[in-house]
């Protein structure tokens, strides 16, 4: 009898969703937004901490200790979505902050902006990433950053 390995379960990407590449740990990379269907990375121009500030938030980190610019966590590959990035830190999706609009832009890959986000009062979170190929599953939690004991 000859069973079959079960097949991924393929969850898709939401909108705008945001994601970190290229780092050495979980909590830094180069920023990465999925649109239109695409994953594609965000300008550095104009990118500060309190930009770096949003993106940590969204991915449930409590704040951002680094703003990177020039690739520093490697070139992307794909659209430069976003450019000219102007959050004032309370906004709490990348997409609600000032920008020149989607796929405007007069960058490189090698000016592609990263975040090195704080752990210390982790949230609970759980993202589903998702392509053709594959799908998995990151999870994470601060226990103690919830309320329990």
């Amino acid at each position: 009898m000859h069973i079959s390995p079960p097949l991924p379960i393929l969850c898709p990407v939401p909108q705008d969703a945001i994601r970190l590449v290229g780092g050495s740990e979980a909590y830094e990379g180069r920023v990465e937004i999925f649109h239109d269907g695409l994953w594609g990375t965000v300008c550095d121009n104009g990118w500060d901490l309190d930009d770096a500030h949003v993106v940590c938030q969204q991915l449930g980190y409590p704040s951002a200790v680094g703003a990177f610019h020039f690739a520093s966590f490697g070139s992307g590959t794909g659209p430069i979505w976003l450019d000219e990035v102007d959050c004032t830190g309370s906004e709490t999706n990348l997409t609600q902050c000032s920008h020149d609009g989607f796929g405007i832009e007069d960058c490189s890959h090698f000016e592609d902006a990263g975040v090195r986000c704080a752990t210390e009062g982790r949230y609970s979170r759980m993202v589903i990433y998702t392509n053709y190929l594959s799908t998995y599953v990151r999870m994470w939690s601060n226990v103690h950053s919830i309320g329990f004991s």
